[in-house]
């Protein structure tokens, strides 16, 4: 029943991505407009330098590709699913909470992989990233959409409306981008900073990412962040699903 009831909400989950507006262009369009905005920055630098700014920013365009994806692509229309009470009618139903919230990840997931696959097509053929290194990159990126979903869902458990939602999301991922090291490296932060940021997730991702896109070294091994970001990802789903309310009145 439960295998039943994932496989109906997931191909449901799928068919709202695509139908719905909102959510399709919170969960596709912003995204590919996070990767345009880069690389016309890359490019324009380029002219007036010698550095290959696309090579440097393509990491940071994939880290808000795929938090932009989990965030404004999942948090707003669960949230909005909860204000037109469609969640309370599945609250009737022996559904479970860890049910509906993984339900939500597969096409997520599939919409994800192609943004990856076209960054990697990309940075392949300008010769940004190795054979060797597409491995280590996709399972960095896996591992990282699952700490970006993870939190999306206790984001969409605790936030009360889609218009909180969409003001505090972009706040959330620009925090997310920082603590990073995305928008300001991580090495031109104090050493006790960067130790304490070191091993929160956003770091370890921006990390993969730039070893094997940019060619920065790698500041810890492949295997330890995609730990830390599973890690990371079981801990936020857990939580979620205890502070997930299926309905406004029970907040």
């Amino acid at each position: 029943m439960t295998g039943n009831s994932f496989r109906t909400l997931a191909l449901a989950n799928a068919r709202e991505l695509v139908r719905d507006r909102k959510t399709a262009f919170a969960a596709i369009v912003m995204p590919l407009f996070f990767l345009v905005l880069f690389l016309a920055v890359g490019h324009f630098v380029n002219r007036s330098s010698e550095s290959d700014a696309i090579r440097m920013l393509l990491p940071t365009a994939l880290f808000f590709m795929l938090g932009s994806m989990a965030f404004f692509g999942t948090v707003s229309p669960t949230v909005d699913l909860r204000q037109r009470r469609t969640l309370r009618l599945l609250s009737t139903t022996p559904l479970r909470k860890i049910t509906f919230l993984l339900s939500l990840v597969p096409v997520r997931a599939l919409v994800a992989l192609g943004y990856v696959v076209l960054v990697v097509a990309f940075a392949t053929a300008f010769d940004y990233v190795t054979l060797a290194g597409i491995p280590v990159l996709l399972v960095s990126a896996v591992s990282g959409v699952a700490f970006f979903l993870s939190l999306g869902f206790v984001l969409a458990a605790v936030l009360p409306s889609a218009e909180a939602a969409n003001n505090t999301l972009s706040l959330v991922l620009i925090l997310m981008a920082f603590l990073g090291g995305a928008i300001l490296p991580l090495r031109s932060m104090p050493q006790g900073v960067r130790d304490v940021l070191g091993w929160l997730p956003p770091a370890r991702l921006v990390d993969t990412f730039r070893h094997t896109i940019a060619g920065f070294p790698a500041q810890f091994p492949a295997w330890s962040s995609w730990l830390l970001m599973l890690g990371f990802a079981a801990v936020l789903t857990a939580l979620a699903t205890r502070v997930f309310s299926w309905d406004t009145d029970n907040r």
